[in-house]
């Protein structure tokens, strides 16, 4: 089912895992930039990720944004929830909780006629949910936060779809506003990590702080998220963005 409309998730959030006695093991699947309409690319992976999960089935599978390409969605009842993540992810292997971070093409990133009075349709409001998860489970041994990393990169900033009304989100696009933002985020997850006793934190975002790929280092996240994540000793931080693999 497509849900109505909804207010932009600004705030990271923390998702719900069954309790897990500590030393056991977690299998999920994750991806990334996937959101391609069906291509070859996309559906031989769906494929792969279907016999993985029919051997060791998953408990939930984690996407790290770009969920829908090029400039995600224009209405809750966008075809391309279909074409691109209904009918490519179609194995019953694969049909447990998906859990999504934003991507900068969860907005209106190359999208037409943002700069146009009244911006375009395009907007990660298809696509998020305001209703809070139930919390974590106090004998989980995981706790996973997912963060909305598109914010924190300056140079979205000086783009036209960053005014949109549908952008990085709504709004907030200003400078000033945006600082405030940040800073309220930045605030959250810190709060949020520090009272975790979880043995196992992870966080989930788009955009690596560091990368041999094609966008390279992330300055925006390595001077915000890099201090925050080595200060609560987060195990692992999963991102997307540069289309490959990579273990840093």
């Amino acid at each position: 089912a497509r849900a109505a409309p909804l207010k932009p998730a600004v705030c990271p959030r923390v998702e719900p895992l069954h309790p897990m006695p500590c030393g056991a093991a977690l299998p999920c699947l994750q991806l990334g930039d996937w959101g391609r309409l069906g291509i070859v690319e996309q559906t031989s992976t769906a494929a792969l990720m279907a016999s993985t999960a029919a051997k060791r089935p998953p408990e939930f599978i984690i996407s790290t944004g770009d969920n829908f390409y090029p400039s995600s969605l224009v209405s809750a009842a966008d075809p391309q929830f279909d074409s691109s993540f209904k009918n490519v992810y179609s194995a019953p292997s694969l049909n447990v909780p998906w859990h999504l971070a934003l991507g900068n093409h969860d907005y209106c990133d190359g999208a037409k006629n943002c700069d146009q009075p009244g911006g375009c349709p395009n907007s990660p409001n298809w696509q998020v949910s305001v209703t809070p998860p139930p919390p974590h489970p106090a004998l989980a041994s995981v706790d996973i936060f997912f963060i909305d990393t598109s914010p924190f990169i300056a140079g979205y900033l000086a783009t036209t779809w960053a005014k949109c009304p549908g952008a990085l989100p709504h709004g907030l696009a200003r400078l000033a506003c945006l600082a405030v933002l940040i800073d309220a985020i930045l605030a959250t997850v810190d709060a949020m990590l520090g009272a975790s006793t979880a043995p196992w934190k992870v966080v989930i975002g788009h955009h690596p702080p560091r990368s041999n790929g094609d966008h390279g280092n992330n300055r925006g996240i390595i001077s915000t998220w890099e201090p925050v994540l080595k200060k609560h000793k987060v195990q692992a931080y999963f991102a997307g963005h540069d289309h490959d693999l990579e273990h840093l």
